[in-house]
This record gives structure tokens, sequence and C-alpha cells, in this order.
């Protein structure tokens, strides 16, 4: 509706102009008409040739560039269309990461407890990394007794590490720790650099 408005204002503006396309303010003689704001015959004979010309050119280009256009989209959405998005993207699931966060920070205050407590005075600067790698995943040998637990743990190669977990040990084992079924658990580290996992003798289960 408001387009046909705005035409219908426009026609009926230039109807009741005719024959002049603009109105001068000093002289209605010297109005723009129609006929004298028009070219020349040449010129409308030349621009007729020209336009015959090159409007098809422009319009098989528009037309070749929309082709190119729409087979370059359809290539990107059959290639997104071949992702397996199901499998890279997961849905977040919130309370799974909050229950991820809450082990996150139960294991770094036990770690710190643990350091308070029992680890010799160069092992309690020792963050969480360190001393996973450096004592909670250390190699050792495990054999179960009737009364008690004996905790092996393989040599360390550096003298300072050696005399720290040996420290660490005698803390352990002044602490009297049990296993959950009430045995008593020992620690020490092997002072033998030929401590060997396998082929050791036990009285226990080993």
């Amino acid at each position: 509706m408001t387009g046909l408005t705005s035409a219908l204002t426009v026609i009926t503006t230039f109807r009741g102009l005719f024959p002049r396309v603009l109105v001068s303010s000093l002289n209605p003689d010297w109005s723009l008409t129609v006929a004298n704001a028009a070219s020349s015959p040449y010129t409308l004979r030349a621009m007729t040739i020209v336009a015959l010309i090159f409007v098809p050119i422009v319009l098989a280009d528009h037309q070749e560039r929309r082709r190119t256009l729409q087979q370059t989209l359809a290539e990107r959405q059959a290639a997104r269309a071949a992702i397996d998005t199901a499998s890279q993207c997961r849905e977040r699931d919130l309370e799974k990461d909050q229950i991820m966060l809450d082990l996150q920070v139960l294991l770094a205050s036990l770690h710190d407890w643990v350091r308070e407590h029992y680890l010799a005075p160069e092992g309690q600067r020792l963050e969480l990394e360190t001393a996973t790698e450096l004592l909670y995943r250390k190699a050792g040998r495990v054999t179960w007794g009737a009364e008690q637990v004996e905790i092996i743990f393989e040599p360390y190669r550096y003298a300072e590490q050696q005399r720290a977990m040996e420290e660490t040990c005698r803390r352990c084992n002044a602490a009297q720790l049990r296993w959950r079924d009430g045995r008593l658990l020992r620690f020490r580290v092997a002072s033998d650099a030929r401590f060997q996992l396998c082929g050791c003798q036990s009285t226990g289960q080993t």
C-alpha cells in the first residue's frame, strides 16, 4: 500500500506539472520542460545502441556470478553436512563439570594435608603435579602380610630425593597408619639400586 501511494503521488505531481519538469521561480518561460530536457535524437540513438550491446553482457555476467555463488554455497553446505558433529561436539553437562571440579579441589586439599602432616621438610614445598610424579606414582612393591602391609619404593636417582623420601617414610611409620582392614602400614625406600619389581620374595600375597 505504501509503494502504491508513493507511485500515485509521483504520477499526480508530474501530471500537474506537465509539460514542465522543473518550474522556474524567476520566470515561468524559463521552466525546464520535457522537450528541452530531452536529449537530441543522435544522443538517444547512441544510448539505445550502447544499451542493446552492454545490457545483455551485464545481465549475463550477473547470471554467471550468481550461478558460481550458488555452486560454492552448495559445496560448503555439502562439506558441512558431511562432518560428524555428533561425535566431535558434546553438549556440556554442567552437573558433571561441577562434580569434576569438586574432585579436583578435594584432591588438592588432600595433598595439602599429606604435605603438612607426613612429607619431609624438603617435600613440603612440592606442588600436586610434582608430588604425583615423585611420590604418589612412584614405582615400588607391596607385600601383604598377616599383620602388616609393607610398601617398598624404588630407590631415587638423586641423594637428596632419597633422603627426603626416607624421612617421609619415617614420619608415616611413626604415625602408625593402618589399612582399611586394620593391618599396619609400613613404608620404606629401597636403598639398593638393584631393587627389582619382579622376581622378589615375599612372605604373603604380593
